[in-house]
């Protein structure tokens, strides 16, 4: 029930999140950031799937993790929790500043924590996605900073 609850409030945090202003950062080139009120679709960025596996993984949400190294390892100009290797704190703690911050280093050890690698939790990524029919949705990272 507490990983219930859990989820639907990281769930509004993320709809909360989406429709702020910093949500809309990364943006595609047809958005026109003069009418935010105007998106479609293809204009909604978010980290839906890495937040999903986190919470399916089954780490316990009190658990003290032990961020990794790939957390630093991150595109330039990336949005931040942020996140320091060897620093330690509660997974719901790494959740929380992930969903809020929209951290890609959050999402790096994110990854790492669920799969042991950012590879493997890329792989399963793609396959949760084929799973709930998302036939159109191909990841190539955990924190979903575009990639060509």
């Amino acid at each position: 029930m507490r990983r219930r609850a859990f989820a639907f409030v990281l769930l509004l945090v993320c709809v909360f999140a989406l429709l702020s202003p910093h949500a809309l950062a990364v943006a595609p080139g047809d958005w026109d950031k003069t009418q935010p009120g105007v998106l479609e679709a293809g204009h909604l960025y978010s980290k839906m799937m890495t937040l999903l596996l986190a919470l399916e993984s089954g780490i316990p949400l009190d658990r003290v993790i032990t961020i990794p190294d790939a957390a630093k390892n991150i595109p330039d100009h990336s949005s931040l929790i942020p996140v320091f290797p060897g620093e330690q704190m509660t997974f719901q703690d790494l959740l929380y500043g992930f969903t809020i911050n929209s951290g890609n280093d959050g999402s790096n050890a994110i990854a790492v924590l669920v799969s042991g690698s950012i590879e493997a939790f890329v792989a399963k990524m793609n396959e949760r996605a084929a799973e709930i029919g998302c036939t159109d949705t191909h990841f190539s990272n955990a924190h979903g900073y575009h990639d060509d």
